[in-house]
């Protein structure tokens, strides 16, 4: 009777404790800058990880986290995809990316072609290209989905921040949906002007996004609101690309953002607070 006792309350146990991690929530782990980690089940993903210009202002991926990354060590192992949203010097790294693509030959690159370019131009093995997908685009151009098994992916190019300013940069806003469960959108340095989303409208009313990651501009802007509140269709959005010394206005904004490398928030999770840094 004992025996079959304790083989019962295994049983229970273990089916309790396969339904907990069954419904984990997804989670969404801030790095540095622009650098964002998501997680549904077994399916992770990371945005602009790899870069070392701060540009005096900005927070770069500690060392220590850095490193953890590049070796593959959780919670940074098993990485199915890595997304650059443009190729500059505080979002992405050549040399980084090269090495990063060389030890982890399981995990895909999407990346604007200019950065592609860069990594071919500085001795990328070509034999590389066969787990990139180099994206290549104008400003308007019609979402460009990419399959990467339960992994569905939608490419936009957005004009960068500063537009006219910077026009030939090809800034891409990714909206990933993973496992069919939670959608993020991450707008990489996308300017916070109406007219450049407004082609987008229907599209973005039509797809619902768990969470967005706007750059902390939107929320310091009559138009980046409007988008941000009114035209992504995000339930949820945290700031990122927030300098070292946080901005007053953005903290008396009543908006959420990341500025601490390591917080994590579940995608679900209710957090709106005044300011509220994550």
């Amino acid at each position: 009777m004992t025996s079959r006792l304790f083989l019962f309350c295994s049983y229970l146990f273990l089916s309790l404790f396969n339904k907990a991690i069954a419904h984990e929530p997804a989670s969404a782990t801030y790095l540095g800058n622009e650098a964002v980690m998501i997680k549904d089940g077994d399916s992770k993903i990371l945005f602009d990880p790899f870069f070392h210009k701060d540009y005096g202002r900005f927070q770069l991926v500690p060392e220590s986290m850095h490193h953890k990354i590049m070796q593959g060590e959780a919670p940074y192992d098993g990485i199915d995809a890595l997304f650059i949203s443009h190729a500059h010097g505080d979002h992405f790294d050549v040399a980084d990316v090269i090495q990063y693509l060389s030890a982890h030959p399981e995990v895909v690159l999407i990346a604007p072609q200019q950065a592609i370019d860069q990594m071919l131009s500085q001795g990328m093995e070509p034999t590389l290209l066969q787990r990139i997908r180099g994206q290549s685009m104008k400003p308007g151009d019609e979402p460009k989905p990419i399959e990467l098994g339960n992994i569905h992916v939608e490419v936009m190019r957005i004009p960068h921040a500063g537009w006219p300013s910077w026009q030939d940069v090809e800034n891409f806003i990714y909206r990933v949906t993973l496992n069919e469960h939670v959608s993020v959108m991450h707008l990489g340095d996308a300017d916070d002007k109406r007219m450049h989303f407004q082609p987008y409208q229907e599209y973005f009313q039509k797809h619902p996004t768990s969470m967005g990651f706007p750059p902390f501009w939107f929320f310091m802007s009559e138009d980046g609101l409007h988008i941000s509140d009114k035209m992504l269709n995000t339930a949820k959005n945290i700031g990122i690309h927030v300098p070292r010394y946080v901005p007053e206005a953005l903290k008396e904004s009543g908006k959420d953002y990341f500025s601490e490398p390591g917080k994590s928030i579940s995608i679900h999770e209710n957090t709106k607070e005044n300011g509220t840094e994550l």
